[in-house]
């Protein structure tokens, strides 16, 4: 499509929807309309019809100032023109004067249009999230973008896209297996009371009485008491089995940023405290081979050994 051709169809849209496209598909970026920039950085410029007959669609037409500059005239709303709020003969003299080539009386109120009209297509956005979150995704803020951050403990993207998971601190065990599932592309099984050691602080061990200490510290039975230094915790570890059915899913599980999307997302369902083991499942054919002649491979990254006779349908399981 030409430029001249995506003009023409975005003179039939709404002003507003027409100034967003042009924002994020022509501009690509922020034309700073109705912000607290300094109006030479605005990059459309806004100004209304002086004509008292009827035009068809909102936007009339749309012209280049330069190469990083649009000009946009509409008889949405304004002062003077079509949809005046001043007296009819304000837009009188105003046309009058450009007929005479002079556009100073006009030049002076679009002054006003444009900011009224700025401010305008600012509350506007307020209202579209789908164009708030075309911000989002060009790096800018927007106030949607806060909100659901504040809804889902500003944990971030994934906990917004997910935020039907994130709303409650009590996750279900199929509610993980399947958004991990949906993550890692391919079957997700959970071991769960995996277990680990917690080392216990000096200050909460248990210590019989003494001379210095006559009643003691956590030293009741059935109250506190604890032996030793260190507690293990059935219920902080778990062990999670990706299981690879084909070998694309299990070269990309094997690479670094599909396996670390899961492994964040992990740590956000399941919490900082719980330790988790990560174990990859899949027949052996399916794992790239290190062949050292031909310098293919890498052991420890990715590859594993395998000898002539050995039964390539094998399912193995390797700690990722």
């Amino acid at each position: 499509m030409t430029e001249k051709e995506f003009f023409d169809a975005l003179e039939a849209l709404p002003l507003f929807e027409a100034i967003h496209l042009l924002e994020h598909h022509y501009l690509k970026g922020e034309s700073y309309l109705g912000s607290d920039a300094l109006p030479e950085n605005e990059r459309i410029s806004l100004s209304v019809l002086q004509k008292l007959g009827y035009e068809a669609n909102q936007l009339v037409s749309i012209s280049k100032k330069s190469t990083t500059k649009l000009h946009l005239k509409t008889n949405l709303m304004g002062l003077t023109g079509e949809q005046g709020i001043l007296p009819n003969h304000y837009s009188e003299r105003i046309i009058q004067r450009i007929r005479e080539n002079d556009e100073a009386m006009s030049d002076f109120f679009d002054i006003f249009n444009h900011r009224l009209l700025s401010l305008y297509y600012r509350c506007w956005l307020s209202s579209q999230l789908t164009a708030q979150l075309c911000q989002v995704a060009h790096g800018q803020s927007a106030p949607i973008h806060t909100i659901l951050s504040a809804l889902t403990g500003d944990q971030g993207d994934s906990a917004i896209f997910l935020g039907g998971a994130f709303h409650r601190r009590s996750r279900s065990k199929a509610m993980v297996k399947t958004l991990l599932e949906m993550q890692s592309g391919c079957s997700v099984v959970l071991h769960e009371f995996q277990g680990r050691w917690f080392d216990i602080e000096v200050h909460e061990q248990t210590r019989i009485c003494s001379p210095s200490m006559p009643e003691g510290q956590f030293a009741q039975l059935g109250s506190g008491a604890l032996i030793g230094k260190r507690s293990w915790n059935m219920n902080a570890g778990i062990e999670i089995e990706l299981v690879a059915t084909d070998a694309q899913t299990a070269r990309a599980l094997l690479q670094c940023q599909r396996l670390e999307q899961t492994k964040v997302l992990a740590k956000q369902l399941l919490g900082e405290s719980k330790q988790i083991k990560w174990k990859l499942t899949a027949e052996r054919q399916l794992f790239p081979k290190a062949n050292l002649s031909k310098g293919v491979g890498t052991l420890g990254k990715g590859s594993v050994l395998a000898a002539k006779n050995a039964a390539v349908n094998k399912q193995i399981t390797i700690t990722i």
